[in-house]
């Protein structure tokens, strides 16, 4: 494979990624530089010999020698330069290509309107968007530039940039930056408008008014370093804040690594920011403004940093305060600023997943990572907040189309609901479907979504098109075959051509719960949903079920549900939604299910990982959801419930649960029995208030059993039968006295305990009289 990456000239925070692809590929790489570097940069300590890198060529100086590389690669990088027509005819030729792109867009989306800039964006992007050129997006906010004008639609992955990763042994940061007593504070950049210097004075004035210990570290020069020395001294800061000036890379670093806060205040008009990356693999616990490009791909808010949103000085001083004020807290965003580089966000790893990236298109397909360089870049508007207007951009047949609409109501979205799978066809080249949210530029928590297969062609497509059309953006989608032999394993490689997002599993056939525990053991979400593949959901269902776990911190949230018939009409609704969002504790919760008003279905639920632990799905029973599910609302405070119908469960009758075939006597009458005493034992250790609905509980599903199990197999020498019979006469004073119970439901319940054949032979007659509406032959 050859692989050239062509740019205006190579810096300190490109080369660890070309050194990447140099060592994986040697003289099949190469980086051409287009111009010289900027005088201004070479006093600012980027300089280099590119004389002594060997993969380097000079445009200007071995043009014929580099035009033939353009032409004859495998695979073009290209960043930005101020010469595209060295690159046209390559772009045009129909053979693989990258580019690389900070935002187009940074001063105002509103230039996107100019007819002059149209044109301009027609010649350099928009006329590649039916070839094999994609779009790496080396900021969050570039995609969003891109998308307004329908350039590279569902090819847009995360990018950025890359300076050295450098690697610690254990506690040695930690060491670097003593004991803390004094906080270290560093400020990195150039001294100029946009990286807002005078937010790092105004905070030392501010800390010193408040009495903390702390030292600023400036670094930098540029057109206001008079200005922001002046400040200093006027505050009387000199002790409290050092100005460096320029210095070079190495000892930036060395600063950082003895730093315990990095304070990063660029606004919109930083396209990525690459102090951030240095800042946080030396162990800084980041405060960073989200309209940096890099800041919202790196920074997961509270967890490996602090992100102020807006350039509100007022909430970047909260978050700085909260560090000085938090040690533990401090070091403990530090160590994972230090892992989120060190593991994922780094020259390594994007050699490796750029690689990768080819590899696949040589298969004509698109498998991107789930987070990381190469991983699909959600679209998220600068400057708006995630409520009220969505907007979803999708790809047909290489047609974007848009469309706006405020969140509909739970009418609305089951009147616009599709009843068929969206149309997909083929592609010129590999793309993927594309997610649009408005955002306030925090990353969103993975959600993997499991849906289980076997022998399913006439649903499955409907099914996995309802889920990759979701409006939330981070979600991969695992769809595990279990071993169906009518072809629907080919329809599961076909769809996962069709959509990146998509990973196929196919495993011998062991049932629904071992396809479940299958893909729970190769997700990688934090959260898990699971959807039947004969059912389809509406496109907002994970995006408001993660919009309340967020908001309340719940590890389970639940939607709502309908039954949708086989030729598309409503059933009735088996469990009622709740008239507005509620929350239940897990024994309320655990009541509903005993009283069967309650949905244990995991399909309508968004679960944490974490709750999940180790615990899976027990196989070989058909009610495994019940089992599994109290076993969680133990270990939980409770669910929250959304009253949207936003799971639609279609009605099959050849389905496992639904068979109706009497010689065939369904396992699931058989499991929800055992069900039924497992929860007993439960209630009767952690719940005792609900002994009366547990005994109610076992009563009806007892019934249930009684009222399916074939007459033939009623005979005394089975076991399990002779059990249940025995259940129901001891408790027959609970069935007479039982309040969950309706008058019917208690006669079947004492007649079947006392001559359960001859009531069944019996129920079996009334039952065809009803159908037939006949009476019967003597």
């Amino acid at each position: 494979m050859k692989l050239t990456f062509i740019s205006n000239y190579i810096n300190h925070h490109q080369i660890p990624f070309c050194n990447g692809l140099f060592q994986e590929l040697g003289e099949d790489f190469t980086f051409i530089q287009t111009e010289p570097m900027e005088e201004e940069r070479v006093r600012m300590g980027w300089a280099l010999d590119v004389g002594s890198i060997p993969y380097v060529h000079l445009l200007y100086e071995e043009e014929e020698i580099c035009r033939g590389l353009i032409d004859g690669c495998d695979l073009l990088l290209a960043g930005w330069m101020e010469n595209e027509e060295v690159i046209e005819k390559r772009l045009g030729s129909g053979k693989p290509a990258i580019r690389i792109s900070e935002r187009i867009y940074r001063e105002g989306q509103w230039k996107a309107i100019s007819p002059k800039g149209l044109l301009h964006k027609y010649r350099e992007h928009i006329r590649y968007r039916n070839k094999p050129v994609y779009l790496l997006c080396a900021g969050a906010y570039v995609a969003s530039d891109f998308s307004l004008i329908h350039a590279y639609p569902g090819k847009k992955f995360r990018f950025g940039y890359f300076p050295e990763k450098k690697e610690y042994a254990g506690g040695e940061l930690e060491r670097m930056k003593g004991s803390g007593e004094e906080i270290q504070l560093v400020w990195a950049g150039r001294l100029m408008p946009l990286k807002h210097p005078e937010f790092v004075v105004r905070l030392g004035g501010d800390l010193a008014r408040m009495g903390y210990s702390f030292h600023i570290h400036l670094i930098g020069s540029g057109e206001m370093e008079e200005t922001i020395r002046q400040d200093i001294r006027s505050i009387g800061l000199e002790e409290r804040i050092t100005m460096y000036g320029f210095l070079e890379p190495a000892r930036v670093r060395e600063r950082m690594e003895k730093s315990h806060i990095h304070l990063f205040t660029s606004n919109h008009l930083e396209g990525w920011g690459a102090v951030v990356n240095e800042a946080m693999n030396s162990g800084c616990a980041v405060v960073a403004n989200r309209e940096a490009g890099a800041v919202p791909y790196l920074i997961e808010h509270g967890k490996n940093g602090m992100i102020y949103s807006g350039g509100s000085y007022e909430e970047f001083r909260e978050a700085v305060c909260f560090l000085m004020e938090n040690g533990e807290e401090r070091r403990k965003m530090g160590q994972r600023a230090y892992e989120t580089v060190s593991r994922l966000w780094n020259a390594e790893n994007a050699a490796k997943q750029c690689l990768r990236f080819y590899e696949n298109l040589q298969e004509d397909r698109v498998e991107p990572p789930c987070e990381g360089p190469f991983s699909v870049a959600p679209v998220i508007w600068p400057g708006r907040k995630g409520k009220g207007l969505h907007k979803v951009c999708l790809s047909y047949n290489g047609r974007s189309t848009s469309r706006y609409a405020s969140l509909p109501s739970a009418n609305e979205a089951a009147a616009s609901s599709p009843s068929s799978a969206l149309p997909i066809g083929k592609y010129p080249q590999p793309f993927l479907r594309e997610q649009t949210l408005w955002s306030a530029g925090m990353r969103e928590p993975l959600i993997s979504v499991i849906i289980p297969i076997y022998n399913i062609m006439d649903c499955l497509e409907r099914c996995v098109e309802s889920v990759c059309a979701q409006t939330y953006g981070n979600l991969e989608i695992l769809l595990v075959d279990d071993g169906s032999t009518d072809g629907t394993a080919r329809l599961c490689d076909e769809l996962a051509r069709r959509d990146g997002r998509i990973r196929v599993f196919h495993k011998p056939n062991g049932g629904s719960s071992s396809a479940r525990n299958y893909g729970i053991e190769r997700a990688e979400g934090e959260y898990l949903g699971f959807v039947d593949s004969d059912d389809y959901i509406e496109p907002e269902m994970y995006a408001r079920l993660m919009e309340q776990a967020q908001k309340g911190g719940w590890q389970m949230v639940q939607a709502s549900r309908d039954e949708i018939g086989e030729n598309g009409e409503k059933r009735p609704d088996v469990c009622r939604p709740p008239e507005q969002i509620c929350f239940m504790t897990s024994e309320e919760f655990l009541r509903e299910l005993l009283l069967h008003r309650g949905d244990c279905s995991f399909c309508t639920k968004l679960t944490s990982r974490n709750l999940l632990g180790d615990r899976r799905f027990p196989e070989g029973e058909l009610n495994e959801d019940f089992f599994l599910l109290v076993e969680l609302l133990q270990e939980n405070a409770g669910v929250c419930i959304l009253p949207l119908q936003l799971y639609h469960v279609y009605y099959r009758i050849g389905s496992n649960t639904r068979k109706k075939d009497k010689k065939c006597f369904s396992r699931v009458f058989v499991d929800i029995v055992r069900n039924a005493d497992y929860v007993q034992g439960v209630v009767e250790k952690k719940y005792p208030a609900l002994a009366e609905e547990a005994v109610r509980f076992g009563l009806y599903q007892r019934l249930d059993y009684l009222l399916h199990i074939p007459v033939e197999q009623m005979v005394s020498g089975d076991p399990f039968y002779t059990a249940v019979k025995k259940y129901c006469r001891a408790h027959t004073p609970d069935t007479i006295k039982s309040p969950y119970l309706t008058r019917k439901q208690k006669i079947y319940l004492l007649l079947l305990s006392a001559a359960p054949k001859t009531v069944r032979r019996l129920h079996g007659v009334v039952m065809r009289l009803r159908k037939s509406n006949t009476p019967p032959q003597v």
